[in-house]
Order: C-alpha cells, then sequence, then structure tokens
C-alpha cells in the first residue's frame, strides 16, 4: 500500500512539473508572465491554419508567408483620427534607405524604395531610379521616357534634364534630334503645331507649323493665316487677314526709290538640281532706301 501511494505521488509530482516547464495555452485566454513562447523552437515553419487549411505561414528565418493570393490584409474603417497603416522605421530621421516592396527575393532592387534622409521615394530598376517623388524638395523627377496618354497640367516649374542621352526634349517624339523636337499632326489650321499664348485676358497668342505638302513654315496670328516662310529660299511670303486687302492703304509714288535697287536672280544652295530661281535684294541696301521694310 506504501509503495503504491508513493508510486502515485511521483506520478504526480512529474505531471505538476511537466505543465510548469511546457505550460498549457488556454483557448479562454492567458495570465502570462513574461517568459512564455509562442512558436516554434526548431526549424520548422508555424503556421495558421482554418477550415483546415493553412493560411499564413511565418517561416524559419522570420518572414511573414500568405499561402493564396486571395488572401489579403484587412484593416476597419477609418474613423475621426485614424493611425497610419504601416510605419517604416520606429524611430530616426536618417535610417538607411529601405525598399517598401520588391519584385522578389530573386529581384530584390526593382521597386519602390524609400531615402529617409531625403524624404524621398525612388521607383528603382535594377537599383537605378526612374522615378523620384521628394517630399522635402516638393518636386518630381522622371529620369527616363515620360509618356503621357491623356491630358497633363502643371502649376509649378518643370525641369527636365533630358530625355535621351544628348539632353534633348521631345513632345511626341521617342527620337528628338533637337534641344526641344515637336512633331506635330498633319494639318492645315491653327490648331496643329507649336503655339504661344500670352496669360492676359486677351489671350492673344501665335501658332506655327511645317506644311505637308511643300515644308514651308506657317504663321498664325490667333485663327488667322499671317503669312508662311518658303522651305526652300527662306523668303517670308504675307497674307492679308481676311485676303481682300482691305487693310492695305496706298503707298505714295516710290518708283524712284525702287529703281535705286539692285534685284538678283539666284537659285538656292539646296535646290541645285532644280530650274527654280528666285529675285531678292540684298538686305542691307533695301534698309538705306526703305528702313521701314526692314
Amino acid at each position: 500500500m506504501k509503495k503504491l501511494k508513493f508510486t502515485l505521488l511521483l506520478l504526480i509530482s512529474l505531471s505538476q512539473f511537466s505543465i510548469a516547464q511546457t505550460g498549457q495555452w488556454k483557448l479562454s485566454g492567458n495570465n502570462l508572465t513574461g517568459s512564455e513562447k509562442f512558436g516554434s523552437t526548431n526549424v520548422q515553419p508555424l503556421k495558421f491554419i482554418t477550415n483546415n487549411k493553412t493560411r499564413l505561414t511565418i517561416t524559419s528565418n522570420g518572414n511573414l508567408s500568405f499561402n493564396s493570393d486571395q488572401s489579403s490584409i484587412q484593416f476597419p474603417l477609418p474613423g475621426s483620427n485614424p493611425q497610419p497603416m504601416m510605419f517604416m522605421f520606429p524611430s530616426g530621421t536618417a535610417n538607411t534607405p529601405r525598399m517598401i516592396f520588391a519584385h522578389s527575393p530573386a529581384f530584390p532592387n526593382f521597386g519602390l524604395q524609400y531615402t529617409d534622409f531625403d524624404d524621398r521615394f525612388d521607383f528603382l530598376s535594377a537599383g537605378t531610379s526612374i522615378f523620384t517623388v521628394n517630399l522635402g524638395a516638393s518636386s518630381v523627377g522622371v529620369n527616363g521616357f515620360f509618356n503621357v496618354a491623356g491630358n497633363s497640367s502643371f502649376t509649378g516649374d518643370v525641369s527636365v534634364n533630358g530625355l535621351n542621352a544628348f539632353g534633348n526634349v521631345g513632345i511626341k517624339s521617342f527620337t528628338p534630334a533637337a534641344d526641344l523636337h515637336l512633331t506635330h499632326t498633319n494639318g492645315e489650321v491653327s490648331t496643329h503645331g507649336y503655339r504661344i499664348e500670352n496669360s492676359g485676358p486677351s489671350h492673344f497668342n501665335w501658332t506655327f507649323y511645317t506644311a505637308n505638302n511643300d515644308g514651308a513654315l506657317v504663321l498664325f496670328s490667333g485663327a488667322d493665316h499671317k503669312g508662311f516662310f518658303d522651305a526652300v529660299s527662306g523668303a517670308y511670303f504675307t497674307t492679308n487677314a481676311d485676303g481682300t486687302g482691305k487693310t492695305a492703304e496706298k503707298s505714295p509714288n516710290v518708283l524712284s526709290k525702287i529703281m535705286q535697287l539692285d534685284v538678283n536672280r539666284y537659285q538656292a544652295q539646296e535646290n541645285k538640281l532644280s530650274e527654280k530661281k528666285f529675285y531678292g535684294m540684298n538686305v542691307q541696301d533695301v534698309e538705306k532706301i526703305f528702313p521701314e521694310v526692314v
């Protein structure tokens, strides 16, 4: 009988010792002392399951992995003073630059990075920034082609350091060949080409474009065709606003002055193969006799 009692006491003691060492995780809640652990003590991952399916896994190296692309993180609807959904750093203002999200473990430098020292977001391609949002400087930078499918409006200064290797800017041109290269739609009205407009209430403006049929540089003031530069000779030809000549006034007798001018017949240098020739006068000679023309 004494032997039986001793055996029972030993089993009870061992059971209590085992419970004290391993603990019991209660589904109704636990009164923790701070030394308890929840998880694995070896290299095995910790899996969370619902409906007998693994939904979330904490890997042995500490990564949080969702097991389905149908899973998501859902936050409650914000109240009157919601807290940030995520903090990148616990403190400091000059923390090491950190990727917010990246493509994959094989491509960790493709994605969005935050640089704490400059308060700057960078979209990286192989570690190189191609698009920058600088919160400290209130600026946006593009380090590659910037394609806009719709309308864009800028209220501040726009600085472009170049869209190609030569520092040229292209509008509707992916291969700009000059400092500013505009490729406009084909048309013969004032809504095509390049426009310069005054911001005053009258909004006076000039528009010019290159004609498709002969390459002339055509000028409009508002909606009125004013003239054009010939593509071969460079000569400028004016056009009356209404085409009737009503705005012209009769000039005094200038025949004697005209007779003093030397008229030359010439052929454009780049048009040697053509028989077309032009008449013209030396601008310095014209200025001496008709200064108001030059």
